[in-house]
C-alpha cells in the first residue's frame, strides 16, 4: 500500500511539473462542465486570479468563445479548433484545441490554448509592409510607363522630350533606391 501510494504521489508531482513548465496553457474539465485543473500558464494567458477549480468555465475565465469550445468538446468525439481574442489589459489572441476524454468512469474535456498574439502582430505588419512597399514600387513604375508611352505615341519638341527623360530618369533612380 505504501509503495502504491509513494507511486501515485510521484506521478502527481510528475504531472504538476510537466504542467507547471508548459508553454501552452491547459485547462481541464469534467462531464458536469466543471474545473478540474487549470495550469499557471492558462492562469497568466487569460488573467485569472484565485483559485478556480470547481468553478464552470464561465465564471472563471469570463469568455464565452471559452465555454462554447468546452461545451462542444464535450458534446462532440471530434476536436474542436478555435482562435479566440481576449480582450482587457493586453489583448492577445489564442488558439485553443479542445477534445472530450474518458478514462474508466471519467469523462471530460481538455483544452490547450497557444498564444498566437505575436504571429498575429507579425502578420499585420508584414501585410502592411506589402502594402506599403507596392504602393512605393507602383507610383515610380506608373509615371515611367505613362512617359514612355507619351514619348514612344507622339511627335514632341525636344524640351519636352528632354524633360520627359528627365522624368523617366527620376524614378528609374528612386525604383533603384527602393
Amino acid at each position: 500500500l505504501q509503495r502504491s501510494h509513494s507511486a501515485i504521489v510521484a506521478e502527481r508531482d510528475r504531472l504538476a511539473a510537466v504542467l507547471r513548465v508548459m508553454v501552452e496553457g491547459v485547462l481541464v474539465v469534467d462531464a458536469e462542465e466543471r474545473i478540474v485543473l487549470a495550469n499557471p500558464r492558462l492562469r497568466e494567458l487569460l488573467g485569472i486570479r484565485g483559485e478556480v477549480e470547481g468553478l464552470r468555465p464561465l465564471a472563471a475565465v469570463r469568455n464565452a468563445d471559452v465555454d462554447d469550445a468546452l461545451r462542444e468538446a464535450l458534446a462532440e468525439s471530434q476536436p474542436v479548433h478555435r482562435e479566440i481574442t481576449i480582450a482587457g489589459a493586453e489583448r492577445r489572441v489564442l488558439a485553443v484545441h479542445a477534445a472530450s476524454f474518458a478514462i474508466g468512469d471519467a469523462k471530460g474535456a481538455v483544452a490547450v490554448f497557444h498564444d498566437m498574439t505575436e504571429v498575429r502582430r507579425l502578420e499585420t505588419v508584414r501585410r502592411d509592409f506589402v502594402a506599403n512597399a507596392s504602393h512605393e514600387i507602383k507610383t515610380p513604375l506608373t509615371a515611367i510607363r505613362g512617359f514612355a508611352e507619351t514619348l514612344l505615341s507622339s511627335d514632341l519638341p525636344e524640351r519636352d522630350t528632354r524633360n520627359y527623360l528627365e522624368i523617366i530618369l527620376r524614378h528609374s533612380e528612386r525604383l533603384s533606391r527602393l
